[in-house]
């Protein structure tokens, strides 16, 4: 599987070389010190950045009762877990910005629907919610990666698959060798993100295959699952019949609430 990931990333293709200021805003995540001038500084000093990331504080997704119109007001607004994930996705977005407008809208919708989930189990289970809120935002950014690589048999199996469901990654890994979890997590690898994160979406669909039992993969598994059934508008029986049963237990999370009102 890693000499097809590795074969995937090297294609002479418009695969993203994380920009400079990127790497910057990386760098952040083991800054314990880190002040929301600081990070609102750094994301400044790119203009193409922040005019990403201002188009989407603005979107209507985040509902805000005014518009954002410097870095230092997104981060004062969001916070500065939220503009650091928020400033991930919109490079995420530029670098793939040759894709249809439908693929990007699709994952840009269940990434932020799963990183609200994330956030949420994971207060249940009072771990970090930005660790995880961050994890959801880039969970499915190798359905990009991948389409970016090889377009024609991705939209092939688009068309027998759909991207978001739950069969998806089983067609994927048996089509290609791997499916879009390895193929994101081999994208945050080579841009250096931390280890938390590439590790996350790595085993995001199987968080149970070692005694360890990764706990942000099985937050992300559940996230997941919740958004994709969400954007896929499944009934709640299908929701029911779908559901995690094995991860839930494992973090002891309530069902009912999993398939309800997620506070």
């Amino acid at each position: 599987m890693k000499q097809k990931l590795d074969a995937l990333l090297k294609k002479d293709l418009f695969l993203p070389v994380v920009p400079a200021a990127i790497t910057r805003v990386i760098q952040t995540f083991d800054n314990p010190d880190l002040t929301p001038q600081a990070l609102a500084r750094e994301i400044a000093e790119d203009p193409v950045l922040t005019m990403q990331l201002l188009k989407t504080a603005n979107s209507a997704y985040f509902g805000l009762a005014r518009n954002v119109d410097t870095p230092n007001e997104a981060v004062r607004l969001l916070g500065i877990d939220k503009v650091r994930a928020l400033v991930m996705a919109s490079a995420i977005q530029a670098c793939f910005h040759t894709l249809s407008s439908t693929k990007l809208e699709m994952v840009w919708s269940i990434s932020l629907n799963c990183a609200d989930v994330g956030a949420s189990v994971a207060t249940m289970l009072e771990l970090d919610r930005a660790t995880a809120y961050t994890a959801g935002v880039l969970h499915s950014v190798g359905m990009l990666v991948m389409h970016a690589g090889m377009p024609e048999l991705v939209d092939k199996l688009d068309y027998r698959v759909h991207p978001a469901s739950a069969e998806r990654p089983q067609a994927e890994r048996a089509l290609f060798g791997y499916s879009y979890a390895e193929a994101g997590a081999a994208l945050l690898r080579d841009w250096g993100l931390p280890r938390r994160f590439v590790d996350a979406l790595e085993h995001q669909f199987t968080p149970l295959d070692n005694d360890r039992h990764e706990v942000l993969a099985c937050v992300l598994n559940l996230a997941g699952w919740r958004a994709r059934a969400e954007f896929c508008q499944l009934t709640p029986k299908d929701m029911a019949i779908t559901y995690p049963c094995e991860v839930g237990l494992i973090l002891n999370i309530d069902h009912d609430l999993m398939l309800g009102d997620i506070p």
